[in-house]
């Protein structure tokens, strides 16, 4: 009953080593017109060693067929927003993932469906587990901080255990 709940609820659609990675055109494809997007390590790094460049412009592009909006755990709003408002953004601060109720005011907002509509975001049990608990496509990240905290470090690794329960 575990593993089929971790199964079901934990393991991600797929899995990309930075968002950068996630080809647009592919989405098109497969019906996707609204991206929810996590911040911290999945668009900014924690880090100042970490370079952005490529996040950026992938994110511009994105932008250009997509609707986006960020759902941030980050309790930082002016944060959040200092980051949103440069690419014109919608966003909310707080969301207290893995619940879903701002997943479901990004989608709102978006004026989509579920199943056009996927979140992506660098945390198994934060980004993954509320969209799979939403009913959305999940995609997981590899985080963008190339010298994460202690805490970071600890969370990571029980995650990445997770994720290899799912495969065996």
């Amino acid at each position: 009953m575990v593993k089929s709940f971790i199964s079901k609820y934990l393991k991600p659609d797929k899995t990309f080593r930075s968002v950068d990675e996630i080809n647009l055109d592919d989405l098109k494809t497969e019906g996707i017109r609204g991206i929810i997007l996590d911040l911290d390590d999945t668009l900014i790094p924690s880090d100042k060693k970490t370079p952005k460049e490529k996040i950026n412009k992938w994110v511009k592009k994105a932008k250009k067929d997509f609707s986006l909006f960020v759902v941030s755990n980050n309790s930082r709003t002016e944060y959040v927003k200092k980051f949103c408002e440069k690419f014109d953004i919608p966003f909310v601060a707080q969301a207290s993932k893995p619940r879903g109720k701002f997943l479901e005011k990004a989608m709102l907002h978006m004026k989509l469906k579920k199943k056009e509509v996927i979140i992506v975001g660098d945390r198994v049990t934060t980004d993954i587990l509320a969209g799979k608990l939403f009913g959305i496509k999940a995609f997981l990240v590899k985080p963008l901080t190339k010298m994460p905290s202690t805490l970071q470090r600890i969370v990571y690794k029980v995650e990445n255990y997770i994720l290899l329960k799912i495969e065996t």
